[in-house]
C-alpha cells in the first residue's frame, strides 16, 4: 500500500496533560510554568488551527524559560 499527499491529513491524537503533584514542585518551576501558560495555550491553539510556523514561534519562546517543559518539546 503507498500513501499519496492526498492520504495523509493532521489529525490529534491526544493533548499532553501534566499529571505532577502541586505540591512537590519547586517554586522556580511552578513560576516557570505559569510565566508560561499563555504563551503554551497561543501556541497549541495556532497547532490546531495547522498554523504551524506561529505555533513554533510560541513553543520556541517557552524553551528558554523552562528548559523542562515537555509538551512544548514534544509539539517542536
Amino acid at each position: 500500500m503507498s500513501i499519496t499527499p492526498v492520504d495523509l491529513s493532521i489529525k490529534t491524537l491526544d493533548f499532553p496533560c501534566y499529571a505532577g503533584l502541586p505540591d512537590v514542585e519547586v517554586e522556580p518551576v511552578r513560576s516557570f510554568k505559569i510565566q508560561t501558560v499563555p504563551i503554551f495555550k497561543e501556541g497549541l491553539e495556532q497547532y490546531c488551527q495547522g498554523n504551524f510556523a506561529n505555533a513554533k514561534v510560541c513553543f520556541e519562546q517557552i524553551v528558554p524559560l523552562n528548559p523542562d517543559d515537555k509538551p512544548s518539546q514534544l509539539y517542536l
